[in-house]
């Protein structure tokens, strides 16, 4: 499906569009911004055709990707690694990010 996506979005009007669509959109973290929260955002669809508004509060950020790192040394130590090359979620799974230390909000559950 991407080399598809990226053909049709080197059409530049068909890119200009999706870029101004985009830059449009306000997408607000749930909660007070004090600054010592990093937010990320994603639209999380299950396989039934589920669709959530899904947000990821990981605090001070360069904190959090210190601690990601930390939990990937730990499960490489442990074993887990395996050949080529992965992301950390993909090496240590899912639970990477609560084992440092984020938080995850899904639909009803942000505000």
């Amino acid at each position: 499906m991407l080399p598809f996506v990226g053909r049709v979005l080197a059409i530049s009007p068909v890119r200009r569009g999706v870029l101004a669509a985009v830059s449009q959109s306000r997408v607000q973290p749930p909660g007070p911004s004090t600054g010592d929260t990093s937010w990320a955002h994603a639209e999380l669809i299950w396989s039934d055709g589920t669709r959530r508004q899904g947000w990821l509060s990981t605090g001070e950020a360069y904190a959090f990707t210190a601690r990601v790192a930390v939990e990937v040394a730990c499960a490489l130590a442990d074993g887990l690694g395996r050949p080529g090359a992965h992301t950390p979620g993909t090496l240590a799974g899912v639970g990477l990010i609560e084992l440092a230390g984020a938080k995850v909000l899904i639909g009803d559950q942000v505000g």
